[in-house]
């Protein structure tokens, strides 16, 4: 998979499955839980997830030109500080 080819808008989709996948992993862990201080543990970083996909949406709408317009190479010397 080579970053240097995904939009703006392809990094925010996959950060919203993310969050999908950690609401999915905290619900059915507060469920399997038998202490109620995990269940409201797991109950509050799922709702934690729910505001990250409500961020990453709003950033999303205001992404207009989502075109590349130069070349990233992965190689450079900064890329690690943006990845």
């Amino acid at each position: 998979m080579d970053i240097a080819h995904f939009s703006g808008k392809d990094i925010l989709e996959m950060a919203i499955r993310i969050e999908e996948n950690g609401i999915q992993f905290y619900t059915q862990a507060g469920s399997a839980s038998k202490s109620e201080r995990l269940k409201e543990l797991f109950l509050f970083l799922a709702e934690e997830e729910k505001r990250h996909i409500a961020y990453f949406e709003e950033i999303r709408r205001h992404i207009k030109d989502d075109t590349l317009t130069g070349v990233f190479g992965p190689n450079i010397e900064e890329a690690p500080l943006y990845i």
